[in-house]
């Protein structure tokens, strides 16, 4: 199931590989930094991964959120394939949602997904080209 929402495109600034996943993906800017303090990976259980990114983000708070993935410290979400989602931009609870096509999702939900972006107030970075 996909939600729909609307969302203005923001900026996309790849990272360089710094070894936060078993990737050679690169991942979005979060703040200057390469690495979230937490994140819920869950791209096997709905195609997305999640870096909690806001200051008000503890590993409790973070790890009750994470309810069905895998929860990694220091770590990074890779590049998204589909683009990712930045809810609550600089605010206490901001958090970055990418997305993955896979199982779960597809090219054609780009669109949906990037509107559902929107209606949560977030900022849509579509997915890094190279």
């Amino acid at each position: 199931m996909v939600l729909i929402a609307a969302c203005e495109p923001g900026p996309v600034t790849p990272l360089p590989d710094t070894g936060g996943d078993d990737d050679d993906d690169e991942g979005f800017t979060i703040d200057g930094d390469a690495l979230a303090p937490w994140v819920c990976d869950q791209q096997i259980q709905n195609g997305t991964c999640t870096m909690y990114t806001g200051t008000a983000w503890d590993a409790n708070l973070a790890q009750q959120d994470c309810v069905t993935g895998d929860f990694l410290t220091d770590w990074r979400c890779p590049r998204p394939t589909l683009g990712a989602c930045r809810m609550g931009d600089g605010q206490p609870l901001e958090q970055v949602v990418s997305y993955y096509v896979g199982d779960w999702l597809d090219a054609d939900d780009a669109e949906a997904v990037s509107n559902n972006c929107g209606f949560a107030e977030g900022v849509w970075e579509p997915a890094y080209e190279e």
